[in-house]
């Protein structure tokens, strides 16, 4: 038996490359074994803190999320730890999974794009996903997350929303990228804007599609919502998912009651699913919906 061996000579360049890929391949399946590892045991008491000490030097790889999403990691920071292990709230999750096909998803405070790629799977090719988020580095780690899964009906903002168009500051740690919050500041090149006056554009997007809507912009809830303008009472937006901090709502003068008065004025019922699992009082999220449509 005879065997025929091809060869080709390999320059340096080559075997480095071959090096990079093989490199790149270990510990992207390494981060993943862990992962995965983490979420087979739901109950494991400080499985955040395991992986933040163990998965320091695996930064930057595409892991598969408790949520089914692929999300690039960065376990340095809680917020992706969390949407990495599956340990934010069960109640949206659902929401979204439930959200028609063909309908308009607007994710204000969009971090990393955990909710804006679950929405995006529900929403389908024919709906649409508006993802808005002002912090330089969460937003490419969000463009990448959409490239990573695929989504084509995403369209991301670096922007912030608020009732006033102004320069911000992102005042917060990235070692917790989700307690970020705004202050305004004039001569910054990060920016806030109106959606009503400013971005018209999205209203565009929307057009008259049925529209759902998350925030959570860590205080500054009410001034996001007031940048809506008249969309947020139109027929054709059905609900609103708004996180309540009340220490984080002093930030900028507002009482949790001021946000269910501007909901109400807009025609939506406070439907907040009870009791608040793993929250509290002070800390939840808010769930606003319409009445249903009559028929006709």
């Amino acid at each position: 038996m005879y065997y025929v061996v091809i060869t080709s000579r390999l320059t340096e360049a080559d075997i480095s490359l071959a090096n990079i890929i093989g490199g790149f391949m270990f510990r992207a399946n390494l981060a993943n074994q862990l992962v995965r590892c983490l979420n087979k045991a739901p109950e494991l008491p400080g499985k955040s803190r395991l992986l933040s000490l163990t998965g320091k030097s695996l930064d930057g790889y595409p892991v598969q999320s408790a949520y089914g999403v692929q999300l690039v990691s960065n376990f340095s920071d809680f917020t992706n730890r969390a949407a990495i292990l599956g340990l934010y709230g069960s109640a949206l999750t659902r929401h979204l999974r439930n959200l028609p096909a063909g309908s308009v998803f607007m994710d204000i405070g969009a971090n990393c794009g955990l909710y804006s790629l679950i929405a995006a799977g529900s929403v389908g090719p024919t709906g649409r996903v508006l993802s808005f988020e002002p912090q330089l580095e969460l937003f490419s780690q969000l463009v990448e997350n959409i490239n990573r899964n695929g989504f084509r009906n995403i369209t991301p903002f670096n922007l912030a929303l608020s009732d006033q168009s102004s320069g911000i500051r992102l005042n917060g740690s990235t070692r917790h990228s989700g307690a970020t919050f705004i202050s305004y500041d004039l001569s910054s090149e990060i920016w806030a804007a109106n959606l009503a006056s400013d971005l018209k554009l999205a209203s565009k997007i929307v057009g008259e599609r049925e529209l759902n809507i998350k925030v959570d912009v860590e205080g500054a809830e009410l001034l996001a919502l007031k940048s809506l303008g008249s969309l947020l009472g139109r027929s054709q937006t059905r609900s609103a998912i708004v996180e309540i901090d009340q220490k984080y709502l002093a930030r900028f003068g507002v009482a949790p009651h001021e946000i269910d008065e501007h909901m109400q004025q807009a025609g939506f019922a406070n439907q907040t699913p009870q009791p608040k699992t793993r929250e509290t009082n002070e800390h939840y999220d808010a769930f606003y919906v319409k009445p249903p449509l009559e028929d006709g």
